[in-house]
């Protein structure tokens, strides 16, 4: 068990540098399985960036599609943009040519009112004119028809006077009518003056717009210049190319990104909140498994100390036992020899008492003596020496005490005997060592207390003779005593020795003392600490390191999820932090570029709105030209108004002035209606007429005729103006100012008439370029329909003004992006180029370290690390590769070390674990256990099962132990028994010799306190078990030899062996008594060895009486024996007689085995002969007699009986003998 112990303490040794190496080989694997977890993420790195790739240059090849498709739409636009040209000339020249048709028109309508107005003008001055020729030729027929009256001067006064308040009237109706004209001119005025003033404040509103248009139109130019500047600004800062990209088509780009990572950043916020969920959770289960771990700790750590506390008082206690028994110093455990430190404890202190108690006894009687004799000048005797004989037992060949030797006689012999007073006083021995036995004693003669008498066995046969000297030996100090010098030298002696063995006694006393207190400790701490508690104890701190073991596991893994939940987080935060970074980025450049496209917009707004204000301004300006052209007009008209108003006024003054107006204002004015010539010309005719002149009727006639002339040709020209000009103003008057006006019209109709020419042959020129226009418009067209079949026109948007700027951007645009799209083809087939070669290494890699399993999770790069590996792909994946190249040698050096670990457990379990289950079981853990957790869990089962193996063990020695004491007690019972048994013997050799009994053989066994052979027979184990121990019994394969072990133990545990060692070495003396021929046993008793000089007759009767009453002892244990039988039981002896044949030698023997009860058979050599049918009274022979055949012989069968023994003896075998024959002996 204890090989078993340190077997299992070898298992528990070799599994933990297993499990170590076993340990190593995970971390490397866990190193490894990083490493390709890092692989496989630069792996899906490199895939993605070649999807990436992938797509970078289908989304090339789209834009190169997009650039055709645009560089076609560009050619169309171009098309579309030289039909619009085009159109837009000849629209212009469509306005140009409508306007200049408006103009002339517009002209001939002037002309036209011109015209009219001239037309109605001289109407009316004809009109006036024959109404004045009228009314003179009115005056001039009246006149005639007066010249057939006669008047008188007072008439004439009266007529005069009448003509000049006529002209007076004429006057004031000419005052009148130029005030009418002139209200009339200022009403006319009046209007035009409003509509100046109206269309002066139009035309300055419209200019006032017009500025406000242009300062508007200038702020949004402002506006639109800041928000290019701005757009080109936002550009610059937002595209990588600007030249190449646009905001527009990069935002979609960009607003798709920002939603990947807007979901993305969800996606890993919902994980990480899922992690953070496992994290706390992980957290949760780590704290409590932490408390666990603590509260097991706790207990672990008070185990450990209580378990500490037990092993320092256990070595302690170990060292307190070595030093009373250095061979205890070995010991690792009180509890393994419990049993064994308990009896030999025990027995030590038992044995100590008793030499306590023959010190104390030596004590008192060395005291006694000192107290008895101290004071004394005169002696008085005491008594001493029975301890000595069993030392002596050894030496002597016989020696005894009287009584010993009285009791071994019969009762009868003892009677004789019992007269004799110094038997308690005396010492037997043989007459050959009766002088050497005197001696003896008298070297010891100070020791002795009383006189001793030294008898021989001879001696004492005759002791009841009266007058037998007697040989004294008296105590020195007798001697001494009788000299009161000698006496006070002997006081001295005896005080030392009272003094000494008082010493003795209390060294005797402290050692004993300390084996008590050795005792007691060891009780107190068996008590205070039983085995079953202790065990238990163990038990549940082995539990408990098991449990804290499997806790620290479980807080690992825990710890593996949290740093596996924290990288997560660390990653996913590092992952937000940078998608969230771009997402800023991106959004910043969303919220850019939305603010470009809202500038963009705007800008287009306001170019719309520039547009309008330009087409506002446009039209103001025509409405300002229109309006000043009108104001113009207006202005001439009023001009032309304010002159007639100054004519007007200059005519009222001229009449006012008028020295007839002045001269006639006292008069009383008549309102005639004549005209001023009729007038002027009645006054010169009433004036001539007072004066007496007249005029001839000739005169009158020819005035008449000259006034009628006149009024026929106004006739005609008012009837050819009519004709001309049904149309013509018939109402209007002719004003006091119509010859100005007259001349003015003429002088603007031929202004108007020349305006008028040039814009027909303008309006002409005009119609010529659009007709031209339209042919080249026409042309553009059918080119457009040729290039562009079945396809309409570019619809633009923007005014045709900003489509060349636009088209020239998009050529200079398309131009720049075909070199940039070239440039990025070139950029991505290189990048292309390198991811590939990248994948490539990596295949390469996968092939061999295969970190593209399903079960290896991806670890993914952080943004430092992919920019690292997109700038030096082939350098990052040159490290990617070493790295898992170190770790795959890592690995395969620890799994190469694992293995030898593995080969040299599985060769220790095979040479070292003799028990075949723990060796299959460790065997097939360390074989099918493949993970580190299954190994650890191996291993827990391993070692449970390695602690329980040791308990069992422990307990097995402690049973054992017990078990042993048991064996070592059953051992002692049995030498015990032995020795009474062997005392029997003797017993079973007594025959009747006369009327008395005498034992032929007589057993002096050596004595020996019971605690004494106990220890001896423990030593004796002890120095067994060192012996098994030893490499003696080892065979050539260092392992135990069976054989020779059970060879030796059956040899150490032999009876023989065992009194031996129980007897410390002390022969049993034999004595014998011998047998005469003549049937007499000799009363002295013989030594073995001087019974070994007998004669060879001799040595064969003792042997054989010793043989034969070991046979009745051996018979009489095995049945009970009927003592009216005088044989009751048989011995077979095979030759026994040798050459012996003498009366003198068998006699004996036969008459020994009759005494005992033996009937003898025996298988002889011998020839028939006398003292055959002396002893045997059946005789069986068998005989060889020759046959024919001289190779072979016959052998026959003869019995022999002795009739008159039987008839005397044994009548009943007699008739038993005849009835059946006994043909075989065999």
């Amino acid at each position: 068990m204890k090989e078993t112990i340190e077997e299992n303490k070898l298992i528990q040794q070799e599994l933990e540098r297993y499990v170590e190496t076993y340990e190593e080989f995970h971390h490397q694997e866990l190193a490894y399985t990083k490493a390709k977890q890092r692989a496989k993420g630069v792996w899906l790195e490199t895939l993605q960036q070649k999807q990436a790739g992938e797509n970078e240059l289908n989304n090339n090849a789209a834009q190169w599609e997009e650039w055709r498709q645009t560089e076609a739409a560009h050619r169309q636009k171009r098309a579309t943009y030289d039909v619009l040209v085009e159109e837009a000339c000849l629209r212009e020249l469509e306005r140009e040519y409508e306007w200049a048709l408006a103009q002339e028109k517009e002209k001939e309508e002037e002309l036209w009112r011109l015209e009219r107005d001239y037309d109605s003008l001289r109407l009316a001055g004809y009109k006036e004119a024959k109404k004045r020729h009228d009314e003179a030729l009115a005056y001039i027929e009246a006149e005639m028809a007066k010249r057939k009256d006669d008047e008188t001067l007072a008439r004439c006064e009266e007529e005069l006077e009448m003509a000049r308040r006529a002209l007076l009237g004429y006057f004031m109706e000419q005052l009148e009518k130029i005030g009418q004209e002139e209200r009339s001119v200022r009403y006319e005025l009046n209007p035009i003056q409003t509509q100046i003033e109206q269309w002066t404040k139009d035309i300055e509103t419209l200019k006032r717009t017009a500025q406000e248009a242009g300062e508007k139109r200038a702020g949004i130019q402002s506006v639109i210049d800041a928000r290019e500047k701005d757009m080109e600004s936002i550009k610059q800062r937002l595209l990588a190319n600007p030249s190449q990209q646009s905001v527009e088509e990069e935002m979609g780009k960009w607003i798709e990104r920002e939603q990947w990572l807007d979901e993305e950043i969800v996606r890993l916020r919902q994980e990480m909140k899922q992690s953070k969920q496992a994290e706390r959770a992980a957290e949760a289960n780590k704290e409590a498994l932490q408390k666990q771990w603590a509260k097991q700790q706790a207990a672990s750590e008070a185990l450990a100390q209580r378990l500490e506390t037990l092993e320092n008082e256990e070595q302690a206690l170990i060292q307190t036992l070595a030093s009373l028994r250095p061979q205890w110093a070995a010991l690792d455990s009180v509890y393994i020899q419990e049993e064994t430190i308990r009896m030999r404890l025990q027995e030590e202190i038992e044995k100590r008492m008793k030499e306590r108690e023959a010190l104390l006894v030596q004590e008192r009687i060395v005291s006694r003596l000192h107290d008895a004799y101290g004071e004394q000048d005169v002696f008085f005797a005491d008594p001493f020496l029975a301890e000595q004989l069993a030392s002596w037992k050894n030496q002597f060949d016989f020696v005894a005490t009287g009584v010993e030797y009285l009791q071994s006689l019969t009762e009868d012999e003892r009677a004789n005997k019992q007269a004799f007073p110094l038997w308690p006083a005396a010492l037997m021995t043989t007459a050959k060592a009766k002088e050497r036995l005197v001696q003896k004693v008298r070297q010891m003669n100070d020791r002795l207390q009383l006189p001793i008498v030294v008898l021989s066995t001879d001696e004492a046969a005759r002791v009841e003779e009266t007058g037998m000297p007697h040989e004294w030996i008296a105590p020195r100090y007798w001697e001494e005593a009788s000299d009161p010098a000698l006496f006070g030298a002997w006081k001295e002696r005896i005080r030392e020795s009272a003094r000494d063995m008082t010493q003795r006694r209390q060294e005797k006393e402290a050692e004993l003392r300390l084996w008590q207190d050795a005792q007691q400790a060891w009780r107190a701490f068996l008590a205070a600490h039983p085995y079953e508690a202790v065990e238990s104890l163990r038990a549940e701190h082995a539990e408990r390191l098991r449990s804290i073991e499997q806790l620290t596991l479980a807080i690992d893994k825990e710890n593996a999820r949290i740093d596996e939940c924290r990288a997560h987080l660390e990653r996913a935060g590092s992952l937000i932090g940078q998608y969230e970074e771009e997402w800023r980025g991106w959004r910043d450049k969303i919220k850019d570029a939305g603010q470009y496209m809202q500038y963009k917009k705007e800008v287009q707004e306001a170019r719309k709105q520039a547009q309008a204000l330009d087409e506002q301004l446009a039209a103001l300006a025509k409405d300002i030209a229109r309006l000043g052209s009108r104001l113009e007009e207006a202005r001439a008209q009023k001009t032309e108004l304010k002159e007639r108003l100054r004519s007007l006024e200059a005519q009222r003054r001229a009449v006012e002035q008028n020295y007839d107006y002045r001269s006639l204002r006292s008069l009383a004015p008549i309102y005639s209606r004549e005209s001023e010539e009729v007038i002027r010309a009645k006054i010169d005719q009433w004036k001539l007429r007072i004066q007496g002149i007249e005029t001839t009727y000739s005169e009158w006639q020819t005035k008449r005729e000259f006034r009628q002339n006149e009024i026929d040709r106004l006739t005609n020209e008012i009837n050819k103006l009519k004709q001309k000009r049904p149309d013509l103003d018939e109402t209007r008057t002719f004003p006091s100012d119509g010859a100005q006006r007259l001349e003015r019209l003429e002088e603007q109709i031929a202004s108007a008439q020349e305006t008028l020419k040039r814009l027909k042959q303008r309006t002409q020129e005009a119609l010529k370029r659009k007709e031209r226009q339209s042919g080249v418009v026409q042309t553009k067209e059918q080119q457009f329909r040729e290039k562009f079949p079945n396809e309409a026109r570019w619809p633009f948007a923007a005014p045709l003004a900003d489509i060349a700027a636009q088209l020239e951007a998009e050529q200079e645009a398309l131009a720049k992006r075909k070199a940039f799209l070239e440039q990025e083809r070139e950029r991505l087939a290189k990048e292309m180029k390198s991811i590939e070669q990248a994948a490539r290494q990596l295949e390469v890699a996968k092939e061999v370290h295969h970190f593209n399993a399903p079960p290896i999770a991806a670890l993914s790069l952080s943004a430092e690390e992919a920019t690292a590996f997109s700038y030096d792909r082939r350098g990052f994946i040159e490290g990617v590769t070493e790295s898992l190249k170190a770790g795959k040698q890592a690995v395969e050096a620890a799994k190469e070390r694992v293995e030898r670990a593995k080969r040299s457990f599985r060769e220790f379990c095979r040479t070292s674990i003799q028990d075949m289950k723990m060796q299959q079981m460790a065997i097939n853990g360390i074989e099918h256990k493949e993970t580190y957790e299954d190994i650890i869990s191996f291993k827990k089962h391993m070692m449970k099962s390695v602690e329980s193996a040791t308990n069992y063990a422990n307990e097995h020695i402690r049973q054992k132990d017990a078990e042993l004491q048991a064996f070592i007690n059953h051992i002692h019972t049995h030498l015990r028994t032995l020795v009474e048994e062997l005392r029997q013997i003797p017993n079973k050799t007594r025959v009747k010799v006369g009327d008395e009994w005498k034992r032929i053989f007589t057993f002096t066994i050596p004595e020996w306190e019971e605690e004494v052979g106990k220890a001896r027979i423990r030593n004796h184990i002890e120095w067994m078990l060192q012996q098994l121990e030893s490499e003696r019994f080892l065979n050539e394969h260092g392992q135990q030899d069976e054989a020779k072990v059970r060879k030796e133990i059956e040899m150490w545990l032999q009876s023989k062996q065992l009194l031996q060692i129980v007897m410390n070495n002390e022969g049993m003396k034999v004595n014998c008594r011998k047998v005469t021929n003549d049937n007499k046993v000799t009363t002295r008793s013989y030594s073995w060895e001087q019974s070994n000089v007998w004669s060879g007759g001799e040595k064969w009767s003792k042997n054989m009486t010793l043989f034969l009453g070991i046979l009745n002892y051996v018979a009489e244990k095995k049945q009970r024996l009927q003592p009216t039988m005088k044989r009751h039981r048989t011995v077979i002896l095979d030759n026994p007689f040798g050459k012996a044949s003498s009366d003198h030698v068998l006699n004996p023997v036969f008459f020994i085995a009759e005494q005992l009860g033996f009937q003898i058979i025996a298988l002889t050599a011998h020839a028939e002969g006398k003292f055959l049918r002396d002893y045997f009274p059946i005789i069986y022979s068998c005989r060889l007699r020759p046959s024919s055949d001289p190779n072979k012989q016959i052998m026959t069968q003869e019995k022999w009986i002795h009739h008159a023994y039987f008839q005397d003896h044994a009548p009943k075998s007699l008739e038993r003998l005849g009835e059946t024959e006994q043909l075989e002996l065999f």
